[in-house]
């Protein structure tokens, strides 16, 4: 093991840390929304494209197209999700998230975010700084892997067989 591997594996141990002292406080929303994973998923999915068809829907998921009326379904009727015409093509009803869906997707995502800025307000302005930076390297390393799995014809980053972006950041 190199020392890039050593200093990721570090990185990965702080983070599961993290995420485990943050997740006490964000559990509490996300168990209060009664929805399954695959729901939630659904919506996550939803979010990031904005508007699928269901056969669309289906192939992220990764499941049949019964299975997804089915969770679409159940999404509608509690005012999560939305069935609307293609307007390209009216045999096509696209799913999107509800302005409801919207607001449970902000619920998610932005629980916790006052602890998180409690725990980051106790960092020194040169550590934030720091922080910052390693962050916005991060993203483009991120951009990076999915141009290159994209590149390569996939979706993203299950982390095999994507060319390695080239090093991001710098040796300061």
């Amino acid at each position: 093991m190199d020392e890039k591997d050593r200093m990721i594996d570090a990185i990965e141990g702080h983070e599961r840390v993290f995420m485990r002292l943050m997740a006490r406080e964000n559990a509490a929303g996300l168990f209060s929304l009664n929805l399954t994973m695959r729901q939630i998923k659904v919506l996550m999915v939803l979010d990031i494209e904005q508007s699928l068809s269901m056969h669309e829907l289906a192939k992220k998921l990764g499941v049949g197209l019964a299975t997804t009326t089915g969770i679409v379904d159940r999404l509608t009727a509690q005012n999560l999700a939305e069935r609307r015409e293609d307007p390209d093509d009216r045999r096509i009803r696209r799913i999107e998230l509800s302005d409801h869906g919207h607001e449970v997707i902000d619920q998610m995502r932005y629980s916790g975010r006052e602890r998180k800025r409690r725990v980051l307000r106790r960092l020194t302005p040169e550590l934030l700084a720091d922080f910052a930076r390693v962050m916005a390297a991060l993203g483009t390393a991120v951009e990076a892997e999915l141009d290159a799995a994209e590149a390569e014809g996939g979706e993203g980053g299950d982390g095999g067989g994507a060319a390695a972006p080239a090093e991001t950041g710098s040796a300061e």
